[in-house]
Protein backbone atom coordinates (compact mmCIF):
# COMPACT_ATOMS: atom_id res chain seq x y z
CA UNK A 1 0.00 0.00 0.00
CA UNK A 2 2.81 2.36 0.94
CA UNK A 3 4.65 1.55 -2.29
CA UNK A 4 1.54 2.39 -4.31
CA UNK A 5 1.19 5.72 -2.51
CA UNK A 6 4.85 6.55 -3.14
CA UNK A 7 4.46 5.64 -6.82
CA UNK A 8 1.41 7.87 -7.17
CA UNK A 9 3.17 10.74 -5.42
CA UNK A 10 6.16 10.37 -7.74
CA UNK A 11 3.88 10.41 -10.78
CA UNK A 12 2.13 13.52 -9.48
CA UNK A 13 5.46 15.25 -8.84
CA UNK A 14 6.71 14.35 -12.32
CA UNK A 15 3.46 15.68 -13.85
CA UNK A 16 3.74 18.96 -11.92
CA UNK A 17 7.42 19.34 -12.76
CA UNK A 18 6.82 18.69 -16.45
CA UNK A 19 3.93 21.14 -16.53
CA UNK A 20 5.94 23.84 -14.72
CA UNK A 21 8.98 23.42 -16.97
CA UNK A 22 6.81 23.46 -20.11
CA UNK A 23 4.98 26.59 -19.01
CA UNK A 24 8.15 28.45 -18.00
CA UNK A 25 9.84 27.54 -21.28
CA UNK A 26 6.89 28.75 -23.33
CA UNK A 27 6.57 32.00 -21.40
CA UNK A 28 10.31 32.66 -21.75
CA UNK A 29 10.22 32.03 -25.49
CA UNK A 30 7.12 34.14 -26.00
CA UNK A 31 8.59 37.05 -24.05
CA UNK A 32 11.26 37.46 -26.74
CA UNK A 33 10.79 39.79 -29.74
CA UNK A 34 8.71 38.01 -32.35
CA UNK A 35 7.73 38.28 -35.98
CA UNK A 36 4.56 40.21 -36.77
CA UNK A 37 2.54 37.42 -38.37
CA UNK A 38 -1.04 36.13 -38.33
CA UNK A 39 -2.09 33.67 -35.60
CA UNK A 40 -2.38 30.06 -36.68
CA UNK A 41 -5.54 28.84 -38.39
CA UNK A 42 -6.59 32.44 -39.07
CA UNK A 43 -9.88 32.87 -40.97
CA UNK A 44 -12.05 35.79 -41.99
CA UNK A 45 -15.65 35.15 -40.93
CA UNK A 46 -17.06 38.56 -41.87
CA UNK A 47 -14.61 41.05 -43.35
CA UNK A 48 -13.86 43.98 -41.03
CA UNK A 49 -16.12 42.49 -38.34
CA UNK A 50 -15.38 38.94 -37.25
CA UNK A 51 -12.14 36.95 -37.41
CA UNK A 52 -11.24 33.59 -35.89
CA UNK A 53 -8.14 31.50 -35.30
CA UNK A 54 -5.84 29.75 -32.87
CA UNK A 55 -4.39 31.25 -29.71
CA UNK A 56 -1.85 34.04 -30.38
CA UNK A 57 1.46 32.45 -29.46
CA UNK A 58 3.56 35.63 -29.41
CA UNK A 59 3.19 39.36 -29.01
CA UNK A 60 3.98 39.66 -32.72
CA UNK A 61 0.76 37.82 -33.53
CA UNK A 62 -1.24 40.18 -31.32
CA UNK A 63 0.47 43.12 -33.00
CA UNK A 64 -0.53 41.68 -36.39
CA UNK A 65 -4.16 41.59 -35.23
CA UNK A 66 -3.86 45.17 -34.00
CA UNK A 67 -2.42 46.25 -37.36
CA UNK A 68 -5.37 44.53 -39.04
CA UNK A 69 -7.69 46.78 -37.04
CA UNK A 70 -8.92 44.27 -34.47
CA UNK A 71 -10.46 46.08 -31.49
CA UNK A 72 -11.29 43.07 -29.31
CA UNK A 73 -9.78 39.65 -28.66
CA UNK A 74 -12.11 37.06 -27.15
CA UNK A 75 -10.23 34.23 -25.43
CA UNK A 76 -12.37 31.12 -24.85
CA UNK A 77 -9.73 29.27 -22.82
CA UNK A 78 -9.52 28.52 -19.12
CA UNK A 79 -12.58 26.28 -18.89
CA UNK A 80 -10.97 22.89 -19.50
CA UNK A 81 -10.28 20.43 -16.66
CA UNK A 82 -6.78 20.81 -15.24
CA UNK A 83 -5.76 17.47 -16.73
CA UNK A 84 -5.83 19.21 -20.15
CA UNK A 85 -3.57 22.07 -19.11
CA UNK A 86 -0.32 20.24 -19.75
CA UNK A 87 -1.36 19.82 -23.40
CA UNK A 88 -2.87 23.29 -23.98
CA UNK A 89 -0.75 26.18 -22.73
CA UNK A 90 -3.61 28.65 -23.11
CA UNK A 91 -5.50 26.98 -20.26
CA UNK A 92 -2.89 28.21 -17.75
CA UNK A 93 -3.76 31.52 -16.00
CA UNK A 94 -0.19 32.75 -16.53
CA UNK A 95 -0.50 32.33 -20.28
CA UNK A 96 -3.84 34.12 -20.42
CA UNK A 97 -2.42 36.93 -18.30
CA UNK A 98 0.46 37.26 -20.74
CA UNK A 99 -1.93 37.45 -23.69
CA UNK A 100 -3.91 40.09 -21.81
CA UNK A 101 -0.71 42.10 -21.37
CA UNK A 102 0.14 41.81 -25.08
CA UNK A 103 -3.34 43.02 -25.97
CA UNK A 104 -3.08 45.98 -23.58
CA UNK A 105 0.32 46.99 -24.97
CA UNK A 106 -1.11 46.91 -28.50
CA UNK A 107 -4.28 48.84 -27.60
CA UNK A 108 -6.60 45.88 -28.08
CA UNK A 109 -9.46 45.10 -25.69
CA UNK A 110 -9.11 41.56 -24.25
CA UNK A 111 -11.99 39.48 -22.86
CA UNK A 112 -11.94 35.98 -21.40
CA UNK A 113 -15.00 33.71 -21.42
CA UNK A 114 -13.79 30.22 -20.36
CA UNK A 115 -15.49 27.30 -22.09
CA UNK A 116 -14.94 23.56 -21.67
CA UNK A 117 -13.81 22.01 -24.95
CA UNK A 118 -15.26 18.58 -24.08
CA UNK A 119 -17.98 18.88 -21.42
CA UNK A 120 -18.80 15.36 -20.25
CA UNK A 121 -22.37 16.30 -19.28
CA UNK A 122 -23.00 18.52 -22.27
CA UNK A 123 -23.18 22.32 -22.33
CA UNK A 124 -24.91 23.29 -19.07
CA UNK A 125 -26.78 26.53 -18.37
CA UNK A 126 -23.78 28.30 -16.78
CA UNK A 127 -21.63 27.69 -19.84
CA UNK A 128 -24.53 28.52 -22.16
CA UNK A 129 -24.63 31.88 -20.39
CA UNK A 130 -20.95 32.40 -21.22
CA UNK A 131 -21.69 31.60 -24.86
CA UNK A 132 -24.44 34.24 -24.75
CA UNK A 133 -21.94 36.82 -23.52
CA UNK A 134 -19.53 35.94 -26.32
CA UNK A 135 -22.25 36.34 -28.95
CA UNK A 136 -23.33 39.66 -27.46
CA UNK A 137 -19.77 40.98 -27.81
CA UNK A 138 -19.32 39.59 -31.31
CA UNK A 139 -22.50 41.25 -32.60
CA UNK A 140 -21.85 44.61 -30.95
CA UNK A 141 -20.34 47.11 -33.45
CA UNK A 142 -18.58 48.89 -30.58
CA UNK A 143 -16.32 45.84 -30.13
CA UNK A 144 -15.78 45.04 -33.80
CA UNK A 145 -13.61 43.95 -35.46
CA UNK A 146 -13.44 40.96 -33.11
CA UNK A 147 -10.94 38.10 -33.11
CA UNK A 148 -12.18 35.00 -31.28
CA UNK A 149 -9.96 32.06 -30.39
CA UNK A 150 -9.44 28.97 -28.26
CA UNK A 151 -6.25 26.87 -28.33
CA UNK A 152 -6.50 25.67 -31.93
CA UNK A 153 -9.35 27.82 -33.25
CA UNK A 154 -11.42 24.78 -34.19
CA UNK A 155 -13.83 23.53 -31.54
CA UNK A 156 -14.95 26.12 -28.99
CA UNK A 157 -14.25 28.79 -31.58
CA UNK A 158 -16.16 26.82 -34.21
CA UNK A 159 -19.23 26.56 -32.00
CA UNK A 160 -19.56 30.28 -31.18
CA UNK A 161 -18.79 31.32 -34.77
CA UNK A 162 -21.42 28.92 -36.13
CA UNK A 163 -24.02 30.32 -33.72
CA UNK A 164 -23.06 33.85 -34.73
CA UNK A 165 -23.47 32.97 -38.40
CA UNK A 166 -26.96 31.57 -37.83
CA UNK A 167 -28.34 34.35 -35.64
CA UNK A 168 -26.38 37.52 -36.40
CA UNK A 169 -24.67 37.31 -39.78
CA UNK A 170 -26.40 39.31 -42.53
CA UNK A 171 -27.76 37.51 -44.43
CA UNK A 172 -27.86 34.67 -41.85
CA UNK A 173 -26.54 31.23 -42.68
CA UNK A 174 -28.79 28.24 -42.35
CA UNK A 175 -27.96 25.95 -39.40
CA UNK A 176 -26.99 23.23 -41.88
CA UNK A 177 -24.56 25.50 -43.74
CA UNK A 178 -23.03 26.86 -40.52
CA UNK A 179 -22.68 23.33 -39.13
CA UNK A 180 -20.90 22.15 -42.29
CA UNK A 181 -18.56 25.13 -42.20
CA UNK A 182 -17.80 24.44 -38.54
CA UNK A 183 -16.56 20.98 -39.55
CA UNK A 184 -14.79 22.25 -42.66
CA UNK A 185 -12.74 24.56 -40.41
CA UNK A 186 -11.56 21.69 -38.23
CA UNK A 187 -14.20 20.96 -35.57
CA UNK A 188 -13.67 17.47 -34.12
CA UNK A 189 -16.44 14.87 -34.53
CA UNK A 190 -15.47 13.54 -31.08
CA UNK A 191 -16.92 16.60 -29.34
CA UNK A 192 -20.54 15.54 -29.59
CA UNK A 193 -21.70 17.70 -26.69
CA UNK A 194 -20.97 20.85 -28.69
CA UNK A 195 -22.86 19.43 -31.65
CA UNK A 196 -25.80 18.68 -29.36
CA UNK A 197 -25.86 22.22 -28.02
CA UNK A 198 -25.64 23.73 -31.49
CA UNK A 199 -28.59 21.63 -32.64
CA UNK A 200 -30.56 22.45 -29.50
CA UNK A 201 -29.90 26.18 -29.77
CA UNK A 202 -30.72 26.46 -33.47
CA UNK A 203 -33.86 24.33 -33.57
CA UNK A 204 -37.10 26.40 -33.37
CA UNK A 205 -38.75 27.30 -31.13
CA UNK A 206 -35.87 26.99 -28.66
CA UNK A 207 -33.23 29.57 -29.65
CA UNK A 208 -31.92 29.19 -26.10
CA UNK A 209 -28.99 31.52 -26.55
CA UNK A 210 -31.41 34.42 -27.11
CA UNK A 211 -33.34 33.83 -23.90
CA UNK A 212 -32.52 36.36 -21.17
CA UNK A 213 -34.96 34.98 -18.60
CA UNK A 214 -33.85 32.68 -15.77
CA UNK A 215 -36.84 30.44 -16.53
CA UNK A 216 -35.18 29.26 -19.73
CA UNK A 217 -31.97 28.26 -17.98
CA UNK A 218 -33.87 26.57 -15.11
CA UNK A 219 -35.82 24.54 -17.63
CA UNK A 220 -32.65 23.66 -19.53
CA UNK A 221 -31.00 22.38 -16.32
CA UNK A 222 -34.01 20.17 -15.58
CA UNK A 223 -34.11 18.95 -19.17
CA UNK A 224 -30.44 18.03 -19.24
CA UNK A 225 -30.78 16.03 -16.03
CA UNK A 226 -33.11 13.63 -17.84
CA UNK A 227 -31.71 13.67 -21.37
CA UNK A 228 -28.25 12.93 -22.70
CA UNK A 229 -27.42 15.83 -25.03
CA UNK A 230 -25.60 13.48 -27.38
CA UNK A 231 -28.80 11.48 -27.92
CA UNK A 232 -31.14 14.40 -28.55
CA UNK A 233 -33.35 14.11 -31.62
CA UNK A 234 -33.59 17.79 -32.42
CA UNK A 235 -36.72 17.29 -34.51
CA UNK A 236 -38.60 16.21 -31.37
CA UNK A 237 -37.61 19.15 -29.14
CA UNK A 238 -40.38 21.63 -28.33
CA UNK A 239 -41.43 23.87 -25.50
CA UNK A 240 -44.23 21.51 -24.49
CA UNK A 241 -41.75 18.75 -23.69
CA UNK A 242 -39.74 21.13 -21.53
CA UNK A 243 -42.79 22.39 -19.65
CA UNK A 244 -43.60 18.87 -18.46
CA UNK A 245 -40.46 18.71 -16.28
Amino acid sequence: MKNKMKYRMLLALKYCAFAAISLCFNLAVQAQPSAVVAPGNFHVVVSHRIYRGARPMTEGEVKWLSNLGVKTIIDLQGGDPKAFWVFEDGEWPAQRNLEHLWAHENHVHWLNYPLDSAPALGVQSKEAGEINKVLDVMRNPAYQPVFVHCEHGKDRTGLVVALYQVFYEKPPMTPTAAYREMYADGHSPLLRAMDGYFNLATTPPMSLHKCDHSWCWDQLDLYLQDVNVQDINVQEINLQSLSKH
